[in-house]
């Protein structure tokens, strides 16, 4: 039987109650029930070094899949260009350039290198759209990464990074 472990608190975790399994975090791994990690005494024990000693039945296709979703989170958030421009497009810029396409009025913004740049609410719109396209390409490439280390005999050698990068450029 698996458990499912999270890497940060070193407590159990269980599916359906503490996760969605069908999108399970990147801190989540799964692991052999057989080992003895959940005993209290065993319970400050990073990790990566007792998953190791203790079981050698780590499930490496979450491990990979939970990288690739990382991954494309780091993505989806990166920088954006429009018009020459880099945006940020972290959460609280997003909801910034949101809030001033309701206002419907052209603005002064300032820019990832602290220059600014006059936006009209068709620019601001135009951002949203292009962030809106890369978030939707970023996961329907992060779904082939996932079908990749699913059919992989060997997943724990996967360079994600690496087939992140070459399914994006397809």
């Amino acid at each position: 039987m698996k458990k499912y472990f999270n890497t940060h608190t070193k407590n159990e975790m269980i599916p359906g109650i503490h996760f969605d399994i069908k999108n399970t975090p990147s801190n989540i791994v799964q692991i052999d029930e057989s080992h003895d990690f959940f005993k209290p005494e065993n319970k400050n024990v990073p990790f990566d070094e007792s998953a190791k000693k203790v079981s050698g039945h780590i499930d490496y296709k979450a491990v990979k899949w939970a990288e690739c979703k990382q991954l494309r989170s780091q993505k989806i958030n990166a920088d954006l260009e429009y018009n020459g421009a880099l945006f940020q497009m972290d959460e609280a810029s997003r909801e910034n350039l949101k809030d001033q396409k309701d206002e419907g009025e052209t603005v002064e913004w300032r820019l990832l290198d602290n220059t600014s740049m006059e936006l009209t609410p068709e620019d601001v719109s135009n951002i949203l759209s292009l962030y809106r396209q890369r978030k939707q390409m970023l996961y329907v490439k992060s779904w082939e990464v996932e079908s990749t280390i699913n059919s992989s005999g060997n997943p724990k050698d996967l360079d994600i990074p690496t087939l992140y990068n070459e399914a994006i450029e397809k």
